[in-house]
């Protein structure tokens, strides 16, 4: 099922597991609601203003709200709106090509049979590899790269048709090389296009706004902040009410990026 050079070292994980998103999110959104939380799904925030150190308006397209405190956690957009409070987020955005390539025998690479499987390059590249389950007879393949283009989460789409090609030409040479048990040929049976908001350290950013303590900053995942959702959520509703945070917040501060980063505070 899967062929690697013999100079290779692997480390099998045997409590790894797959996050289900769809379940995992209405889990938690069932929760938010059962505690008396409110979802206004499909409302785009414009603009976040605090008039004061207890006071912060929202500005949307369906109204205006007012907030004693506000977590701004907007992945790919984030950027946009903290730099509109005179925060730049040194944060870019970048597309990943997710891909569906087809098993040649089906149930070969069937969840339980064979692994999540990553494989780390010399450049700090990752190609990276789900076994048939979202889609039977079919794994989930892809690369995790910050060294591409940075792109508007506002046209996520744009010059997807220049990069295809070659990001297919280099799927299919990896997937010839180590993985001979996939129709690699025609190319992936499905295509989907994907947004990572990447740091620089590839570690995120959970941070008070530098003038407005009531405004907490939560961006930059860099491709690993859903399996995180559940302890960072803590964290950010700490913040927001102004409780001493359960770990050590120092690695997710944001001035560790001083070099960078020019406030117009």
């Amino acid at each position: 099922m899967i062929q690697v050079p013999d100079d290779y070292t692997g480390v099998l994980d045997t409590n790894a597991g797959t996050l289900y998103a769809d379940k995992a999110l209405r889990c938690l959104q069932d929760l938010f609601v059962k505690y008396g939380g409110i979802i206004k799904d499909g409302t785009k925030v414009d603009d976040i203003e605090a008039t004061s150190d207890t006071t912060v308006l929202i500005s949307t397209k369906n109204g205006r709200f007012l907030a004693k405190s506000v977590v701004v956690c907007a992945g790919p957009w984030s950027s946009k709106l903290c730099d509109a409070m005179g925060v730049p987020l040194p944060v870019k955005v970048v597309r990943s090509l997710i891909t569906y390539w087809k098993e040649k025998i089906p149930g070969s690479y069937k969840v339980g049979d064979f692994p999540i499987y990553i494989d780390e390059q010399r450049d700090y590249t990752y190609f990276w590899q789900f076994p048939s389950d979202e889609y039977p007879g079919y794994i989930k393949f892809g690369k995790h790269d910050s060294h591409v283009a940075e792109i508007d989460p506002d046209d996520r789409d744009m010059g997807v048709a220049d990069v295809l090609p070659n990001t297919v030409k280099t799927f299919q040479n990896y997937i010839g090389d180590f993985m001979p048990g996939l129709e690699k040929d025609n190319g992936p049976s499905i295509i989907e296009n994907c947004m990572y908001t990447l740091t620089s350290d590839h570690v995120f950013i959970l941070d008070r706004h530098p003038r407005y303590k009531n405004i907490i900053i939560a961006a930059g995942f860099s491709g690993s902040g859903f399996k995180m959702a559940p302890v960072v959520g803590k964290l950010l509703a700490e913040l927001a009410l102004e409780k001493a945070p359960s770990y050590n917040m120092t690695p997710f501060k944001l001035n560790r990026f001083k070099k960078h980063q020019q406030s117009r505070l």
